[in-house]
């Protein structure tokens, strides 16, 4: 007789009973990775999970015949079968829509994992997972950039590597913001410094070890001359070589013009990200740039700011230009 789901103990999520479908949503790849091999390991303890396991990819799925055949086939060692759908938001509305009626009354003897970067809570997929069971749906989202540099040292840790937050913060300058790559760094840097009977890394072990793969987004320029780190603001615009002066020129007026905003707000005794409609953590460039300028000071930058455009487009060289207004912000 095939053992039944309850018989089970242990989850992705640390209930003790394996529940009928999990959906893991979310972009930290490393933390769905780690969730998936966790269930893997309470279904699968005997080592033969390939017999009683099958993996779909979301996009390539196109019949749903073939998915609810996968869903409703008895395991043959473990006590339950694991089905599981990556990129599940990618879907199409056929698979999606059997998905919802297998869930109405889903097999006892298979655990349905669905991986997705982003499946929205508002569609019929998504609340029909929601309705198994409370516990069904688990976050797996990135943490906040200002966030990562204590995540980073506790994955570190986890490789018996000891990292600086300014280490931490290099290695994600470097590497990017995804979990699983800078998982992949601290592993070649934990083996480059335990061969040379060493724990802790410091900025020139990661320059050695890490290549640069990180790609600089318009916004980081925009915090680091907020911030007034010239040094920062011209080495990501050197980063950036396919970017237009133009359109980063537009992107940093922006950013002058919610300064403004940001100073107005605070004089009145509002609440800047409330009003602007923004999270608090989207706007801690802004505070300390509102503290650097003063509001007189960011309308004269914007008034250079339109001589500049102007200047650009009259035949200026417009890196060098927009590279020389930089310094200005930043001095």
């Amino acid at each position: 007789m095939v053992a039944t789901r309850g018989a089970q103990t242990g989850t992705a999520s640390g209930d003790k009973t394996l529940l009928p479908v999990y959906l893991l949503n979310g972009d930290d790849g490393l933390k769905q990775e780690t969730l998936l091999a966790r269930l893997i390991k309470r279904i699968d303890g005997e080592g033969n999970g390939s017999l009683d396991s099958q993996t779909f990819v979301g996009a390539a799925l196109k019949d749903p015949t073939v998915l609810l055949d996968a869903c409703y086939t008895l395991p043959f060692i473990a006590a339950v079968r694991l089905v599981v759908i990556k990129d599940a938001d990618k879907l199409v509305k056929t698979v999606q829509e059997a998905l919802v009626s297998y869930l109405e009354k889903p097999s006892e003897t298979t655990v349905l994992v669905l991986i997705a970067t982003k499946l929205a809570s508002n569609t019929r997929l998504f609340k029909a997972i929601k309705g198994v069971d409370a516990k069904t749906v688990i976050d797996c989202s990135s943490k906040k950039r200002y966030e990562l540099p204590a995540l980073v040292k506790t994955m570190a840790l986890t490789h018996k590597l000891q990292l600086s937050t300014d280490v931490a913060a290099y290695l994600i300058e470097r590497v990017g913001t995804s979990t699983v790559a800078l998982n992949n760094e601290l592993i070649k840097l934990a083996s480059y410094l335990a061969a040379l009977d060493r724990d802790s890394a410091t900025k020139k072990d990661v320059q050695t070890v890490v290549a640069r793969t990180a790609e600089v987004k318009p916004w980081d320029l925009a915090d680091a001359f907020t911030k007034g780190d010239l040094g920062l603001t011209l080495k990501l615009r050197a980063r950036m070589p396919e970017q237009s002066p133009h359109g980063l020129l537009a992107l940093c007026v922006t950013r002058l013009r919610e300064l403004l905003a940001y100073k107005a707000l605070l004089s009145r005794g509002e609440n800047p990200a409330q009003r602007m409609g923004r999270p608090d953590w989207q706007l801690k460039s802004h505070e300390q740039g509102a503290q650097r300028f003063e509001s007189e000071q960011l309308r004269a930058l914007l008034r250079d700011a339109a001589e500049l455009e102007q200047q650009m487009k009259s035949g200026g060289n417009p890196d060098l230009l927009f590279e020389s207004w930089l310094i200005k912000v930043c001095s």
